[in-house]
């Protein structure tokens, strides 16, 4: 049988309690409270398509929550319309992340939907400059098919191969100016057409119910990586006991070990050491008293 001594197991206890704790604090992020507590994530990879995009109307909208996987849930269950474009969207422990392109006639239906989520702590609501968009591309679109027209007119009525050439060559760059435009005026339909909105929800650490959930978390980790751990000893302990039995059986002897008490098996019989003390007859005692 296998026996520990008793500062051994004190020691295998307190380590295996110093591993639950370790991993209770790298799980729940608790010493972050303390250690950078005005600690501000952003997504710079939403933030630049934010900046850059080119819609005339834009929406941004900043939530703080201490259930964030509530309030994204919710969020999502808001713009469940199939209108509402999700342009990119990322989630990581403190932040959560959405771009949403939307046609300008749900703006309002949106925006009072989201303004029901309980932890909305700022929306700002961006219009570009409407000049830009003044641009009348129809006019221009109109000239380029008119002149383009009068060259294929020119084409068909021109019987020498040089002047066809020319014309060709000047059909060819009034035909590249029409696409552009017409690509432009479909850009341009779209941002006025379309808002972009850009949602994120932060964890909310500063708040007691913040706190609680790093804690709670933190204890329950610990405790779960304990008693794993304990069970896993056990087990481990229950098959070295169980490997000592089947050699035992088999009459291998185990090598005596500092930390525990053992016994050898054999098939010969075990022999007792007996200690014998010979004590004097008693003629010999007469002798040595009349001597």
């Amino acid at each position: 049988m296998v026996t520990l001594r008793r500062s051994t197991k004190i020691m295998i206890i307190l380590v295996v309690f110093l591993i639950s704790v370790y991993a209770g604090i790298k799980k729940s992020s608790i010493l972050d409270i303390f250690s950078t507590p005005n600690k501000v994530v952003e997504d710079s990879h939403a933030n630049t398509i934010y900046k850059n995009a080119q819609n005339y109307k834009k929406a941004q909208l900043l939530y703080k929550s201490v259930q964030m996987g509530e309030t994204v849930n919710k969020v999502i269950s808001a713009l469940q319309d199939s209108r509402n474009h999700l342009i990119y969207s990322n989630s990581t422990e403190e932040l959560y992340v959405a771009l949403f392109e939307a046609p300008d006639s749900l703006f309002q239906q949106n925006s009072n939907e989201l303004r029901k989520i309980s932890g909305l702590v700022n929306e700002n609501i961006h219009t570009n400059d409407k000049v830009r968009f003044d641009i009348n591309i129809e006019a221009h679109l109109e000239n380029k098919e008119t002149t383009k027209n009068k060259i294929l007119e020119l084409i068909n009525k021109s019987s020498i191969p040089e002047r066809v050439s020319q014309f060709t060559v000047q059909l060819e760059k009034v035909q590249a100016e029409i696409d552009s435009l017409s690509n432009q005026d479909k850009m341009l339909r779209k941002f006025q057409d379309n808002y972009l909105m850009y949602v994120r929800i932060r964890l909310d650490e500063s708040s007691n119910e913040g706190l609680l959930l790093h804690v709670r978390e933190f204890i329950l980790t610990t405790l779960i990586v304990f008693v794993m751990l304990i069970l896993a000893l056990t087990i481990f302990y229950l098959c070295v006991i169980l490997l000592l039995k089947v050699m035992s059986s088999l009459g291998i002897r185990t090598s005596h070990g500092s930390s525990s008490s053992y016994r050898y098996y054999s098939d010969r019989p075990y022999k007792r050491k007996i200690k014998r003390i010979y004590k004097p007859m008693p003629d010999e005692d007469k002798e040595e008293k009349e001597s």
